[in-house]
Protein backbone atom coordinates (compact mmCIF):
# COMPACT_ATOMS: atom_id res chain seq x y z
CA UNK A 1 0.00 0.00 0.00
CA UNK A 2 1.40 3.41 -0.95
CA UNK A 3 2.29 5.98 1.69
CA UNK A 4 -0.35 8.27 0.21
CA UNK A 5 -3.10 6.08 1.63
CA UNK A 6 -4.30 6.78 5.13
CA UNK A 7 -5.84 6.21 8.50
CA UNK A 8 -9.13 5.91 6.62
CA UNK A 9 -8.38 3.27 4.03
CA UNK A 10 -11.06 0.57 3.83
CA UNK A 11 -11.40 -2.91 2.46
CA UNK A 12 -14.31 -3.47 0.12
CA UNK A 13 -17.48 -4.97 1.47
CA UNK A 14 -19.24 -4.48 4.81
CA UNK A 15 -18.14 -2.32 7.69
CA UNK A 16 -18.44 -2.48 11.42
CA UNK A 17 -20.54 0.69 11.46
CA UNK A 18 -23.73 -0.75 10.05
CA UNK A 19 -23.65 1.89 7.28
CA UNK A 20 -24.48 0.72 3.77
CA UNK A 21 -23.43 3.99 2.12
CA UNK A 22 -19.74 4.53 1.54
CA UNK A 23 -17.96 7.68 0.43
CA UNK A 24 -14.70 7.76 -1.47
CA UNK A 25 -12.18 10.58 -1.61
CA UNK A 26 -10.12 11.40 -4.66
CA UNK A 27 -7.38 9.14 -3.25
CA UNK A 28 -9.65 6.07 -3.26
CA UNK A 29 -10.07 6.15 0.53
CA UNK A 30 -13.40 4.69 1.60
CA UNK A 31 -15.61 5.71 4.52
CA UNK A 32 -16.55 3.96 6.82
CA UNK A 33 -13.62 1.60 7.34
CA UNK A 34 -13.17 -1.66 9.24
CA UNK A 35 -9.40 -1.09 9.22
CA UNK A 36 -9.49 1.87 11.64
CA UNK A 37 -8.72 1.26 15.32
CA UNK A 38 -8.69 3.86 18.08
CA UNK A 39 -7.74 3.86 21.75
CA UNK A 40 -9.01 6.95 23.59
CA UNK A 41 -7.76 7.51 27.15
CA UNK A 42 -9.10 10.19 29.49
CA UNK A 43 -7.89 9.73 33.05
CA UNK A 44 -10.60 12.02 34.46
CA UNK A 45 -11.33 10.82 37.99
CA UNK A 46 -8.10 9.80 39.72
CA UNK A 47 -7.69 7.57 42.76
CA UNK A 48 -6.11 10.64 44.36
CA UNK A 49 -8.96 13.21 44.06
CA UNK A 50 -6.46 16.08 43.97
CA UNK A 51 -5.18 14.73 40.65
CA UNK A 52 -8.57 14.41 38.96
CA UNK A 53 -9.12 16.14 35.59
CA UNK A 54 -12.85 15.98 34.75
CA UNK A 55 -12.47 17.85 31.46
CA UNK A 56 -10.41 15.00 30.01
CA UNK A 57 -13.49 12.75 29.95
CA UNK A 58 -15.35 15.43 27.97
CA UNK A 59 -12.42 15.51 25.55
CA UNK A 60 -12.56 11.75 25.00
CA UNK A 61 -16.31 11.62 24.40
CA UNK A 62 -16.17 14.57 21.99
CA UNK A 63 -13.39 12.94 19.97
CA UNK A 64 -15.19 9.58 20.02
CA UNK A 65 -18.34 11.22 18.62
CA UNK A 66 -16.35 12.64 15.70
CA UNK A 67 -14.33 9.50 14.96
CA UNK A 68 -17.36 7.23 14.69
CA UNK A 69 -19.24 9.64 12.41
CA UNK A 70 -19.26 7.88 9.00
CA UNK A 71 -19.32 11.30 7.31
CA UNK A 72 -16.06 12.28 9.01
CA UNK A 73 -13.73 9.46 10.07
CA UNK A 74 -15.81 6.30 9.85
CA UNK A 75 -14.38 4.31 12.74
CA UNK A 76 -16.60 1.38 13.75
CA UNK A 77 -18.07 2.44 17.12
CA UNK A 78 -17.44 -0.74 19.11
CA UNK A 79 -14.49 -2.96 20.11
CA UNK A 80 -12.18 -4.07 18.72
CA UNK A 81 -12.10 -0.96 16.51
CA UNK A 82 -13.02 1.58 19.17
CA UNK A 83 -12.01 1.42 22.83
CA UNK A 84 -12.33 4.14 25.48
CA UNK A 85 -10.67 4.10 28.89
CA UNK A 86 -11.98 6.83 31.21
CA UNK A 87 -11.98 7.43 34.96
CA UNK A 88 -11.51 4.17 36.90
CA UNK A 89 -10.97 2.22 33.66
CA UNK A 90 -7.84 4.22 32.76
CA UNK A 91 -5.40 2.19 34.87
CA UNK A 92 -1.82 1.53 33.89
CA UNK A 93 -2.56 -2.16 33.35
CA UNK A 94 -5.62 -1.40 31.18
CA UNK A 95 -3.65 1.04 29.03
CA UNK A 96 -0.82 -1.41 28.42
CA UNK A 97 -3.25 -4.27 27.82
CA UNK A 98 -5.19 -2.18 25.29
CA UNK A 99 -1.99 -1.24 23.49
CA UNK A 100 -1.11 -4.95 23.24
CA UNK A 101 -4.58 -5.59 21.83
CA UNK A 102 -3.91 -2.97 19.17
CA UNK A 103 -0.65 -4.71 18.31
CA UNK A 104 -2.54 -8.00 17.94
CA UNK A 105 -5.22 -6.42 15.74
CA UNK A 106 -2.56 -4.84 13.52
CA UNK A 107 -0.74 -8.16 13.23
CA UNK A 108 -3.91 -9.74 11.85
CA UNK A 109 -4.96 -6.80 9.65
CA UNK A 110 -2.38 -5.76 7.08
CA UNK A 111 -4.31 -2.54 6.43
CA UNK A 112 -4.77 -1.52 10.07
CA UNK A 113 -4.57 2.19 10.84
CA UNK A 114 -4.36 3.32 14.47
CA UNK A 115 -5.11 6.43 16.47
CA UNK A 116 -4.09 6.67 20.13
CA UNK A 117 -5.28 9.65 22.17
CA UNK A 118 -4.25 10.33 25.77
CA UNK A 119 -5.47 13.26 27.84
CA UNK A 120 -4.30 13.56 31.43
CA UNK A 121 -1.23 14.38 33.50
CA UNK A 122 2.31 14.06 32.17
CA UNK A 123 5.19 14.45 34.66
CA UNK A 124 8.97 14.54 34.48
CA UNK A 125 11.26 13.35 37.27
CA UNK A 126 14.56 14.87 38.38
CA UNK A 127 16.55 12.49 36.18
CA UNK A 128 14.61 13.45 33.05
CA UNK A 129 12.38 10.37 32.87
CA UNK A 130 8.86 11.07 31.60
CA UNK A 131 5.64 9.50 32.90
CA UNK A 132 1.97 9.43 31.95
CA UNK A 133 -0.23 9.29 35.05
CA UNK A 134 -3.00 6.66 34.92
CA UNK A 135 -5.93 6.42 37.34
CA UNK A 136 -4.13 4.17 39.83
CA UNK A 137 -0.72 5.89 39.99
CA UNK A 138 0.40 6.41 43.60
CA UNK A 139 2.59 9.27 44.79
CA UNK A 140 4.45 7.03 47.23
CA UNK A 141 5.65 4.82 44.39
CA UNK A 142 5.12 6.90 41.29
CA UNK A 143 8.07 5.50 39.35
CA UNK A 144 6.49 2.02 39.52
CA UNK A 145 2.77 2.82 39.38
CA UNK A 146 2.83 5.50 36.67
CA UNK A 147 3.28 4.64 33.00
CA UNK A 148 6.85 5.50 32.04
CA UNK A 149 7.65 6.79 28.58
CA UNK A 150 9.94 3.78 28.15
CA UNK A 151 7.08 1.32 28.72
CA UNK A 152 4.73 3.37 26.55
CA UNK A 153 7.27 3.48 23.70
CA UNK A 154 7.97 -0.24 24.00
CA UNK A 155 4.23 -0.96 23.73
CA UNK A 156 4.06 1.20 20.59
CA UNK A 157 7.20 -0.34 19.09
CA UNK A 158 5.54 -3.75 18.65
CA UNK A 159 2.59 -2.21 16.79
CA UNK A 160 3.09 -2.65 13.04
CA UNK A 161 0.27 -0.78 11.34
CA UNK A 162 -0.12 1.12 8.09
CA UNK A 163 -0.48 4.41 9.97
CA UNK A 164 -0.13 5.44 13.60
CA UNK A 165 -1.23 8.81 14.95
CA UNK A 166 -0.50 9.47 18.65
CA UNK A 167 -2.12 12.54 20.23
CA UNK A 168 -1.04 13.60 23.74
CA UNK A 169 -2.89 16.36 25.60
CA UNK A 170 -0.87 16.56 28.82
CA UNK A 171 0.26 19.10 31.42
CA UNK A 172 -3.28 20.34 32.10
CA UNK A 173 -3.54 23.72 33.80
CA UNK A 174 -6.58 22.41 35.68
CA UNK A 175 -4.28 20.10 37.63
CA UNK A 176 -1.56 22.59 38.45
CA UNK A 177 -2.58 22.58 42.12
CA UNK A 178 -0.84 19.21 42.30
CA UNK A 179 2.53 20.69 41.29
CA UNK A 180 3.64 21.45 44.87
CA UNK A 181 2.60 17.99 46.07
CA UNK A 182 4.45 16.09 43.36
CA UNK A 183 7.51 18.37 43.57
CA UNK A 184 8.12 17.01 47.07
CA UNK A 185 8.64 13.62 45.40
CA UNK A 186 10.93 14.88 42.63
CA UNK A 187 8.37 15.29 39.82
CA UNK A 188 6.99 18.29 37.96
CA UNK A 189 4.33 18.76 35.23
CA UNK A 190 5.73 18.67 31.72
CA UNK A 191 4.58 18.17 28.13
CA UNK A 192 5.93 15.15 26.26
CA UNK A 193 9.68 15.77 25.72
CA UNK A 194 11.09 16.06 22.22
CA UNK A 195 13.23 12.97 22.67
CA UNK A 196 10.19 10.87 23.60
CA UNK A 197 8.19 12.02 20.59
CA UNK A 198 11.17 11.45 18.29
CA UNK A 199 11.41 7.86 19.50
CA UNK A 200 7.67 7.26 19.05
CA UNK A 201 7.73 8.26 15.39
CA UNK A 202 10.66 6.06 14.40
CA UNK A 203 9.44 3.87 11.60
CA UNK A 204 7.08 4.37 8.70
CA UNK A 205 4.02 6.65 8.71
CA UNK A 206 3.93 7.63 12.36
CA UNK A 207 2.95 11.00 13.77
CA UNK A 208 2.84 12.54 17.25
CA UNK A 209 0.83 15.63 18.22
CA UNK A 210 1.38 17.28 21.60
CA UNK A 211 -0.82 19.97 23.12
CA UNK A 212 2.03 22.15 24.36
CA UNK A 213 5.78 22.58 24.75
CA UNK A 214 8.03 21.94 27.74
CA UNK A 215 6.64 23.32 30.97
CA UNK A 216 3.74 25.13 29.29
CA UNK A 217 0.23 24.24 30.44
CA UNK A 218 -2.59 22.81 28.37
CA UNK A 219 -5.39 25.31 29.05
CA UNK A 220 -9.13 24.76 29.40
CA UNK A 221 -11.87 26.70 27.63
CA UNK A 222 -13.58 29.28 29.89
CA UNK A 223 -16.79 27.21 30.00
CA UNK A 224 -14.77 24.17 31.18
CA UNK A 225 -16.24 22.07 28.35
CA UNK A 226 -13.01 20.98 26.62
CA UNK A 227 -9.31 21.65 26.60
CA UNK A 228 -8.28 24.41 24.20
CA UNK A 229 -6.14 21.92 22.27
CA UNK A 230 -8.86 19.30 21.84
CA UNK A 231 -11.42 21.97 20.91
CA UNK A 232 -9.25 23.06 17.98
CA UNK A 233 -8.30 19.46 17.17
CA UNK A 234 -12.00 18.73 16.64
CA UNK A 235 -12.38 21.84 14.47
CA UNK A 236 -9.45 20.68 12.35
CA UNK A 237 -10.88 17.17 11.93
CA UNK A 238 -14.09 18.84 10.74
CA UNK A 239 -12.22 20.73 8.03
CA UNK A 240 -11.17 24.07 9.54
CA UNK A 241 -7.80 24.89 7.99
CA UNK A 242 -8.39 22.57 5.04
CA UNK A 243 -8.52 24.36 1.66
CA UNK A 244 -12.01 24.85 0.24
CA UNK A 245 -12.95 22.03 -2.08
CA UNK A 246 -10.45 19.54 -0.64
CA UNK A 247 -11.68 15.96 -0.65
CA UNK A 248 -10.07 15.01 2.66
CA UNK A 249 -8.41 16.42 5.78
CA UNK A 250 -4.73 15.49 6.17
CA UNK A 251 -2.39 15.61 9.16
CA UNK A 252 -0.81 18.68 7.54
CA UNK A 253 -4.22 20.37 7.56
CA UNK A 254 -4.64 19.45 11.23
CA UNK A 255 -1.32 21.09 12.06
CA UNK A 256 -2.09 24.15 9.96
CA UNK A 257 -5.21 24.83 12.01
CA UNK A 258 -4.28 23.59 15.47
CA UNK A 259 -0.98 25.45 15.85
CA UNK A 260 -2.07 29.06 15.25
CA UNK A 261 -5.58 28.53 16.65
CA UNK A 262 -4.39 27.17 20.00
CA UNK A 263 -1.82 29.95 20.25
CA UNK A 264 -4.50 32.57 19.50
CA UNK A 265 -7.04 31.19 21.97
CA UNK A 266 -4.44 30.89 24.72
CA UNK A 267 -3.33 34.48 24.06
CA UNK A 268 -6.93 35.68 24.42
CA UNK A 269 -6.96 33.98 27.80
CA UNK A 270 -3.73 35.79 28.70
CA UNK A 271 -1.78 32.51 28.49
CA UNK A 272 0.88 30.91 26.31
CA UNK A 273 0.50 27.53 24.64
CA UNK A 274 2.31 26.18 21.58
CA UNK A 275 1.37 22.73 20.23
CA UNK A 276 4.08 20.73 18.53
CA UNK A 277 4.07 18.02 15.91
CA UNK A 278 6.47 15.31 14.88
CA UNK A 279 5.98 12.88 12.02
CA UNK A 280 7.75 10.48 9.71
CA UNK A 281 5.21 10.19 6.93
CA UNK A 282 3.54 11.91 4.04
CA UNK A 283 0.60 14.09 5.01
CA UNK A 284 -1.88 11.21 5.06
CA UNK A 285 -5.64 11.87 5.22
CA UNK A 286 -7.50 11.41 8.50
CA UNK A 287 -11.05 12.60 7.80
CA UNK A 288 -13.58 13.93 5.34
CA UNK A 289 -14.13 17.68 5.79
CA UNK A 290 -17.42 19.03 7.11
CA UNK A 291 -20.08 20.84 5.12
CA UNK A 292 -17.82 23.89 5.03
CA UNK A 293 -14.06 24.05 5.12
CA UNK A 294 -14.22 27.51 6.63
CA UNK A 295 -13.34 27.96 10.32
CA UNK A 296 -16.23 27.56 12.76
CA UNK A 297 -17.75 30.57 14.53
CA UNK A 298 -15.88 29.61 17.69
CA UNK A 299 -12.51 30.10 16.04
CA UNK A 300 -10.56 32.98 17.64
CA UNK A 301 -10.61 36.33 15.88
CA UNK A 302 -7.56 37.11 13.78
CA UNK A 303 -6.77 33.48 12.91
CA UNK A 304 -7.19 32.90 9.20
CA UNK A 305 -7.36 29.82 7.04
CA UNK A 306 -3.79 28.77 6.25
CA UNK A 307 -2.14 27.16 3.27
CA UNK A 308 0.20 24.27 3.95
CA UNK A 309 3.12 22.63 2.27
CA UNK A 310 4.25 19.16 3.23
CA UNK A 311 8.00 18.59 3.57
CA UNK A 312 7.75 14.99 4.91
CA UNK A 313 8.15 16.14 8.50
CA UNK A 314 7.77 19.90 8.33
CA UNK A 315 4.80 22.12 7.67
CA UNK A 316 5.16 25.68 6.46
CA UNK A 317 2.29 27.90 7.58
CA UNK A 318 1.78 31.20 5.80
CA UNK A 319 -0.56 33.68 7.47
CA UNK A 320 -2.99 35.51 5.22
CA UNK A 321 -2.57 38.50 7.51
CA UNK A 322 1.02 38.98 6.34
CA UNK A 323 4.32 37.71 7.62
CA UNK A 324 5.82 34.27 7.29
CA UNK A 325 5.29 31.89 10.20
CA UNK A 326 7.22 28.65 9.92
CA UNK A 327 6.27 25.85 12.28
CA UNK A 328 8.86 23.09 12.39
CA UNK A 329 8.51 19.58 13.86
CA UNK A 330 8.05 21.14 17.27
CA UNK A 331 5.68 23.98 16.57
CA UNK A 332 8.19 26.68 17.45
CA UNK A 333 8.07 29.90 15.55
CA UNK A 334 11.17 30.51 13.50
Amino acid sequence: MSMGNALLNSKSGGTGTGEDTQTKTGMGITFPSDHNYALLIGVGKHSNPNWSLPVTVNDVYALHHLLVDPKRCGYPPHPPNMRMLVNEMATGHAILSSLQDLADYAANDSEANLLIYYTGHGWLDASGRYFLIPHDAQIENLAETALSADRFIEALRVIHSQRLLVILDTCHAEGMATAKEISLHGFHPHAVPEAVASTIVRGTSRAVFSSCLGEESSWILPDQSLSVFTHHLLEAFNGAGTPAGARHVTIANLMAHIGPSVEATAARLGKSQHPFFKFEAEAFPVALPGRSNEPSDSRPEGVHTSRTQNFHGEVGIYSEGGGDIHIDHWGRRG
